[in-house]
């Protein structure tokens, strides 16, 4: 008797296949990446990651409650499903619900956290490339930016910590600035405090270590926007002096 499932090289092949359509049709043509949704192959059609496609989908096409439900379907079916508790962080953050926001985000960062202890820590030459990455970035600023970064240090971390998660960033984001402005301390009446700009490194690993010049590209926007917190400068500011 044949088993007539498909072994798991196809089906991830199959998985793969659908996934590549959907971001495809999702550029530009969210209607379409819905109804490939609703319709997946047979062989795929239960896998999480087709359902958070659909609810992505629903999402871009009739709005964030709309893929509520359809979240909550998934964790509960598969409650260490990082991805989909992501987008229900997002959910929660646009919606500006706070505690929800809170409890969400502690969840994504333990279940992403518990994922780099099963995969063990990153080679070492992927450290050293971000720090290559973030050293170029910062001998390429113009001055009067590069002499007052100076004193400034670029750190690493994993990922961020709980603290920061509960005071509302992403569990997922790619760099934090922490401390004082420029502005406030240059103030006569500033209160010394560290300053220090964060690179999350697993964060950044995950979502763009596949290439290269990807990576060191989006190590640049992460910094630059980092800096721009720091002398607060929105993008049109850090755009007009030469720091986009």
């Amino acid at each position: 008797m044949h088993d007539s499932h498909p072994d798991t090289a196809t089906r991830d092949a199959i998985l793969d296949a659908f996934l590549d359509r959907f971001d495809a049709l999702m550029d530009g043509q969210p209607e379409s990446a819905l109804e490939l949704a609703l319709d997946p192959p047979a062989e795929i059609a239960n896998e999480p990651d087709v359902k958070l496609a659909h609810a992505t989908a629903l999402w871009e096409v009739e709005g964030p409650e709309a893929a509520r439900q359809q979240l909550e379907d998934v964790v509960a079916e598969d409650p260490d499903f990082a991805d989909a508790h992501y987008m229900l962080w997002s959910l929660a953050e646009e919606g500006e619900d706070v505690p929800e926001t809170v409890r969400r985000g502690l969840r994504v960062l333990e279940l992403d956290r518990a994922a780099d202890e099963e995969a063990g820590p990153p080679p070492p030459e992927d450290e050293e490339f971000l720090i290559g990455a973030a050293e170029a970035v910062l001998s390429s600023l113009p001055e009067p930016f590069h002499g007052k970064l100076a004193h400034v240090p670029i750190m690493l971390e994993p990922r961020p910590d709980e603290d920061v998660v509960r005071d509302g960033l992403d569990p997922r984001a790619l760099g934090l600035f922490e401390g004082p402005t420029s502005e406030e301390m240059s103030s006569p009446d500033a209160y010394p405090a560290p300053t220090r700009i964060v690179l999350y490194s697993h964060c950044l690993l995950e979502a763009f270590g596949d290439n290269d010049q990807t990576l060191r590209d989006e190590v640049e926007i992460t910094l630059l926007h980092e800096i721009g917190h720091h002398f607060r400068l929105d993008e049109k500011a850090l755009e007009r002096l030469g720091l986009d």
